[in-house]
């Protein structure tokens, strides 16, 4: 394919020279602040959210793991998995109890099952189960 500038050695495409009124045709066109208005509220949305979950207070696993309550403390009481009535279709909820590492793998398989999730486990170590 041949093109105009291959042939005349002083062809000039004017239509993609840059010049200084496409600076001014930019500033008068282009608002940047409209950009960065967007920018600031996406941020502070953000914000927002790390605010919520910073404020979240979980307790350690210390607390977890007692059993006894004093008179000035208030226990945390989470919910315990009941595998005899929710094992078909199980829901789960941030905190919840198992009995065992076995049952809360066969209530997540079923699961997945019921809601059509391929469930795979990794190996059993100090942060997964």
């Amino acid at each position: 394919m041949v093109t105009e500038s291959d042939e005349d050695p002083d062809f000039v495409d004017s239509e993609n020279d840059i010049d200084e009124d496409d600076d001014l045709a930019y500033e008068q066109n282009v608002t940047d602040k409209i950009q960065i208005e967007v920018e600031d509220r996406v941020s502070e949305r953000a914000e927002d959210v790390d605010n919520e979950v910073d404020e979240l207070q979980y307790p350690t696993s210390e607390e977890l793991l007692s059993d006894y309550e004093s008179d000035e403390e208030v226990g945390y009481r989470f919910p315990e998995f009941n595998a005899e009535t929710e094992m078909q279709n199980p829901n789960f909820i941030v905190g919840q109890k198992f009995r065992s590492i076995e049952e809360f793998r066969q209530a997540v398989r079923n699961y997945g099952a019921v809601n059509r999730y391929n469930v795979k486990f990794k190996t059993n170590d100090e942060n997964r189960v």
